[in-house]
């Protein structure tokens, strides 16, 4: 049992891995994870946030439409994914914009050695110069 729930957890945190580097890169996300980034930016709070009230919502709406009671097995899930999914956007790439960049630079730009690219009026410029010189 810890084995499957170890690779769950693994899956879930490479998934929500490649929906940041989408997000950052902003090479094209997914409907949901779209339509969580404008809610977020236009209401607040996180994506994670969003993406876990939305989750909750859709769970109680077919709970009611079954006529049963909402599984308490499906809202872990939900909440550890919006924990995830916070914790790459909100904490791992926190300072990373790839918008701006070359399309081979958003994609190995978070595994190079100098990956502290923060932008400044649209640019992608490295705030550690000195460290990625040598």
């Amino acid at each position: 049992m810890l084995y499957r729930s170890m690779v769950y957890l693994f899956g879930m945190l490479v998934n929500f891995f490649g929906v940041a580097l989408l997000i950052n890169a902003t090479l094209g996300a997914g409907f949901w994870t779209s339509f969580f980034i404008g809610v977020s930016d236009h209401l607040g709070f996180t994506v994670g946030f969003w993406y876990g009230a939305f989750q909750l919502l859709i769970i109680f709406i077919n709970a009611k439409l079954m006529k049963n009671l909402p599984e308490v097995r499906a809202v872990v899930p939900v909440f550890m994914e919006s924990l995830i999914l916070d914790f790459w956007l909100e904490i791992v790439f926190a300072n990373v914009d790839l918008s701006t960049a070359p399309f081979i630079l958003q994609i190995a730009a978070p595994f190079h050695r100098c990956s502290d690219y923060r932008t400044r009026s649209g640019y992608l410029y490295s705030t550690s110069v000195s460290a990625c010189a040598s």
